[in-house]
Parts: structure tokens; C-alpha cells; sequence
């Protein structure tokens, strides 16, 4: 190699070293910390909508979103009031991809009340790529909120009967997310992003296992996620085609004060605790901690294993919604 290939070599990799550099800082410099560092927020209790979906209607919003209108005849459910919520930034159905054929939410008929409305929805097939393989989404997404430090639901869920024969499966599987909380979200190109997920998970291998509840919470690292705490409860055995009756409470914050707790109330008021778990709800490193930015009350989203499986056996993938309550600053 002549001088001049050798000068000519070490000048490009230079601009090489130069270039990452430059791509590098582009990428990560965009990275903003929490949107709403510092906000202040009223820790009054406050209820901030219910719904029983009576009067509501789902319409195209754009290709991979829908929209909720329409109003119940309770108090304070009215979807535009809701979306105008000085607490919410937007509120809408999300696809990220595939067509109506693939996956849809709809308002219909309770499967054992036709004169109850409800919220449904169903996955046909995986319609998202993602990386070698596709997996599958629905869900309703509360994004860009301000003071969501304290959240507290209460809902109904009715796992289709079909979703039964996930027992008979001869694959173990952890990854059937039912609801999820952001605190600090990709969405918002916020750095040190945590969430947390609440599922369904069948722990062994082999025909004849149980289904149970499980909830992790995982931190942002670099390119995966990394599990910060989780549990999964083995002593309830989740059950298919009823109603269940949910309590779900997140409090913001650290090792010492954050809390995640989540029970079954039965019909007559009797609570089952499923899990009451006191550690961090935001990154472990955030050091200017400003609620939940996303929220998904509502999400059936999973991989295309499971997507398939249900698929080859003839059954309906599909999660129903009903009587939904969403508090800030109630505890339970």
C-alpha cells in the first residue's frame, strides 16, 4: 500500500470515528428528561371518569388508531370532557399496525347479557413486525398526562372462555400484558424509561398448567429491558369466561415509598389481594419523578406465538371491559 492509500485510509477513518460521533450525540441528545419535571399537581382525591360503555362509539381517528365518543348516563363520562382533561393529554384506541381484519376494538353485546354493552377487544392474527418475528396489540392509551402520581382504577374484565384451552398448550408462556404504565415513555423521547405490566402467565410447560396473574417492572437499558422487581401470584388460578372484579392502584415512587397494589372484589365486596408490592414505580435512577406520562387501561397485547396458537385451534383471542372507574390520588 502506497503512502497516498495509507494518508487516504486514515482520513476516512476518521470521518468514520467523526460520523458515529455525530450520530451518536443525535440519538441520544434528543432524549429529554420527564416532560413534566417539576409540575405542580393537587393531591385532592378526584374521580376523573366511569363508564359502563352505554352510549359509547368506537370511529377510525387515523390508519392504526380509533377514537372513543359518546357518553354514559353517569357522571363525569362523557369521552370529549374526559380527553379535555387538564390531566390528560390524549386519549385514544392504538393499533400500531395491521387492518380491522387483524385486530379491532368494538362496543358489543356482554356474551351472557345482550343487553349489557361492552368493550371487546380481539386479536385474529400477529400484525406488527418486530424484528424476526410479529406479534399482536390492542389497547386504549392515555398519553402525555400531568400528575398521574397516584392512580387508581377499578374495572370488570371477562377473559373469553376460549382463552381456556391456553391451559392445554404444551408451551409455557409469560407475555399476555392485560394493563401497563409508563413512567417516562418512548412516545415522549424521555430518557430512563420504566413501566410497569400487569398479565397473564402459565409458569410450566406441558398440557393441564394454570394461567396466573403476574406483574413485573422493567427499566430501559441501552437495548432490552431489564426486569428492576416482578412477581407472579400462584394461588389464584385465573378463570376464563367471568367477570372479574379489579382493583388496581400505583403510587409513584421509589424503593421506600412506591407502591403497586392489585386484588379481585368479589361480588359482595370481598376483596382478594393479589399483590401489594412496595418498591420503585419509576426509574431507579430518575431523579425528577413526574407520574405516569402513558397508561394503558385497557390492553390485550401479546406475541405471535400465542396469536397462533389460538388461531390453529379454532378460538377467539379476544378480552372484554366493562364498568370502568379511573381516580387520581384515591388509595385502596
Amino acid at each position: 500500500m502506497n503512502q497516498y492509500c495509507i494518508f487516504a485510509f486514515s482520513i476516512m477513518k476518521h470521518l468514520l470515528s467523526l460520523f458515529l460521533l455525530v450520530l451518536l450525540t443525535a440519538i441520544f441528545g434528543c432524549r429529554k428528561t420527564s416532560i413534566n419535571c417539576k409540575c405542580e399537581c393537587n393531591d385532592a382525591e378526584q374521580l376523573v371518569f366511569q363508564t359502563g360503555f352505554n352510549g359509547t362509539e368506537i370511529s377510525e381517528r387515523t390508519t392504526y388508531t380509533d377514537g372513543f365518543a359518546g357518553n354514559d348516563t353517569l357522571a363525569l363520562s362523557d369521552w370529549s370532557a374526559f380527553a379535555n382533561n387538564e390531566n390528560i393529554g390524549e386519549v385514544y384506541i392504538n393499533y400500531e399496525d395491521g387492518g380491522n381484519s387483524q385486530r379491532k376494538a368494538t362496543i358489543e353485546a356482554d356474551p351472557d347479557d345482550s343487553s349489557n354493552p361492552v368493550l371487546c377487544f380481539t386479536i385474529n392474527e400477529p400484525h406488527i413486525r418486530e424484528g424476526g418475528h410479529k406479534k399482536g396489540r390492542v389497547n386504549t392509551l392515555l398519553t402525555g398526562n400531568k400528575c398521574f402520581r397516584e392512580l387508581y382504577q377499578t374495572i370488570r374484565l371477562k377473559l373469553h372462555s376460549d382463552l381456556a384451552v391456553l391451559k392445554q398448550w404444551d408451551e409455557k408462556f409469560d407475555w399476555l400484558t392485560l394493563f401497563e404504565c409508563w413512567n417516562n415513555s418512548d412516545l415522549h423521547h424521555e430518557s430512563k424509561r420504566f413501566r410497569i405490566s400487569v398479565g397473564l402467565i402459565k409458569p410450566n410447560a406441558g398440557a393441564g398448567g394454570n394461567v396466573f396473574f403476574h406483574v413485573s417492572a422493567t427499566q430501559w437499558k441501552t437495548t432490552r429491558w431489564d426486569v428492576v422487581w416482578e412477581q407472579t401470584n400462584e394461588n389464584i388460578p385465573v378463570s376464563f369466561g367471568q367477570w372479574m372484579n379489579i382493583e388496581m392502584y400505583v403510587k409513584e415512587g421509589d424503593d421506600n415509598n412506591g407502591r403497586f397494589f392489585l386484588a379481585l372484589i368479589s361480588d359482595t365486596g370481598e376483596r382478594q389481594i393479589l399483590f401489594d408490592v412496595a418498591n420503585f414505580t419509576h426509574h431507579p435512577s430518575e431523579k425528577c419523578p413526574d407520574g405516569f406520562t402513558d397508561f394503558n387501561p385497557q390492553k390485550l397485547y401479546t406475541s405471535d406465538d400465542l396469536i397462533n396458537y389460538m388461531k390453529d385451534n379454532g378460538k377467539k383471542l379476544s378480552v372484554y371491559w366493562d364498568d370502568w372507574k379511573l381516580y387520581l390520588n384515591k388509595r385502596p
